[in-house]
């Protein structure tokens, strides 16, 4: 399965945007190209320009990437790719992200997959499993994996005002649930965020780091 992996970018620091192109970068998963998006302010260090990268480009749009993300997946649709992922460029993935995604998906015949992500503060500190990115009621943009067979729903991160734009991640979760497409979900939290969210920080929760691999749920 060939896997693109879309990363909006705009002025995250060159230390945040390295450690998210590096997680994709030593995934233990071969066939994923990652789609890295500048939203109006365009990096062209060497650090976007690697073997398995594609660099694009668009006029700053201030919609909280949902304008990047969906052009990239009509590229990576267009070029035929067989599943998409998101990461925001202030998160990162474990290394077993993708293999255990696509394991799902392969293993539960479901066409979208999510997970659990990690949360930490902003000195590093592991504070739980987000509670509220539950895949019941909400999941969080970096926590799917999404088969061509529902590439349509990615349509719904354009043409947005700016207000619906700041819940972009909350049209797309509601659509899914709305047509009832059946999801399956990773029991394993393998993706990492750095919040500043207070609502966050009050959070409580475990790291599951230790369930067992391919460990799912139908949705």
């Amino acid at each position: 399965m060939k896997v693109a992996v879309i990363t909006p970018y705009y002025q995250e620091s060159k230390e945040v945007l390295m450690r998210c192109l590096n997680s994709v970068v030593k995934q233990n998963y071969f066939g994923i190209h990652h789609f890295v998006v500048a939203d109006g302010y365009e990096n062209r260090q060497d650090l976007i320009s690697r073997p398995g990268m594609s660099h694009l480009a668009v006029p700053r749009c201030n919609d909280f990437g949902d304008t990047p993300r969906g052009v990239a997946a009509a590229v990576a649709s267009a070029q035929g790719f067989d599943a998409i992922a998101f990461l925001d460029a202030d998160c990162w993935y474990e290394p077993d992200h993708i293999r255990i995604m696509v394991g799902v998906m392969e293993e539960s015949g479901r066409d979208i997959v999510t997970c659990p992500r990690n949360l930490y503060d902003e000195g590093g500190k592991h504070l739980g499993v987000d509670v509220e990115s539950d895949g019941y009621l909400f999941n969080d943009t970096n926590c799917y994996l999404i088969n061509r067979e529902h590439f349509n729903f990615l349509s719904l991160w354009l043409f947005k005002t700016r207000d619906q734009a700041q819940v972009g991640d909350r049209i797309v979760f509601n659509s899914i649930k709305e047509f009832q497409i059946k999801m399956a979900r990773s029991t394993k939290a393998t993706i990492n965020y750095t919040t500043k969210l207070e609502m966050h920080k009050g959070q409580h929760g475990e790291r599951s780091a230790d369930a067992k691999e391919f460990d799912w749920r139908l949705m």
